[in-house]
């Protein structure tokens, strides 16, 4: 990837955020060298349906994308898959893992949330799935099957979205939030958890 020259904007981030500033930068006349930075395969999208509708198999995610992907040819977007392992600010670049380098002339991180791992034994079994990315969604999706047993432990309380959908679990589904009492079942859901 060529070194990116002075008044390139670079956004690190291809979720909702990042697809969404560099659709307004578009319209408010921004022509320069505008660049979009992923360590996630595709396009800036919304993360909603990844614990409703697509995870229950009811929707496919092409109206939660920001831009239709031919938006971002036309438009002289370039959305690369890469992962920023440094900022350099006073320099104004970023390191790649790759090693390469990128300048950039303003730059807006819109890296999202990220899931916070349990350390727990046997956290890392098979069996216990993640939910934040569409390749995790669809590794829950494989093994769903109706009436299986599933505890979710975490949830979405920071953007109001609730618990992920049950549907694909039927009704045999337990939940644990974070909080004062770590793990214990939520109000909503201890009666499905028996």
């Amino acid at each position: 990837m060529p070194r990116r020259g002075r008044g390139a904007i670079v956004i690190v981030g291809a979720g909702l955020t990042g697809g969404t500033a560099a659709k307004a930068l578009r319209k408010q006349g921004y022509a320069g060298e505008l660049l979009i930075l992923t360590d996630e395969p595709g396009f800036p999208f919304g993360r909603p349906p990844l614990t409703k509708g697509y995870l229950r198999g009811e929707e496919n995610l092409s109206g939660w994308m920001v831009s239709p992907l031919d938006w971002y040819k036309t438009q002289n977007v370039q959305v690369v898959p890469a992962k920023v392992t440094s900022v350099e600010a006073r320099a104004r670049r970023l390191k790649l893992e790759s090693g390469e380098t990128i300048a950039f002339d303003r730059l807006l991180v819109a890296t999202g949330g990220r899931n916070r791992p349990i350390d727990v034994p046997g956290a890392h079994l098979s069996g216990i799935y993640q939910l934040r990315t569409i390749a995790e969604c669809d590794a829950i999706k494989r093994v769903a099957k109706p009436g299986s047993r599933v505890v979710v432990a975490g949830s979405e309380k920071t953007n109001g979205a609730g618990q992920p959908s049950s549907t694909p679990f039927s009704h045999r589904r337990g939940s644990a939030a974070w909080g004062l009492v770590p793990l214990a079942p939520s109000k909503s859901h201890s009666r499905h958890a028996q």
